[in-house]
């Protein structure tokens, strides 16, 4: 990605959005309704693609 701005938004979205698939998937595994296993993988996943996106950016 040519603008690091949106590089850095991007993973912070991301980021964002795999923890709340991570506190889903926690609510959901203490009683609460629904099933806990899919957002903890896409959580899971969303974390990993960042973390390797992070390590594998050039830096300049």
């Amino acid at each position: 990605m040519r603008n690091p701005a949106a590089f850095w938004t991007a993973i912070a979205v991301t980021v964002v959005a795999a923890i709340g698939l991570l506190l889903l998937s926690a609510q959901a595994a203490t009683g609460g309704k629904g099933g806990w296993v899919i957002p903890t993988v896409a959580g899971v996943a969303l974390l990993a693609g960042a973390a390797f996106l992070v390590v594998k950016t050039p830096r300049n």
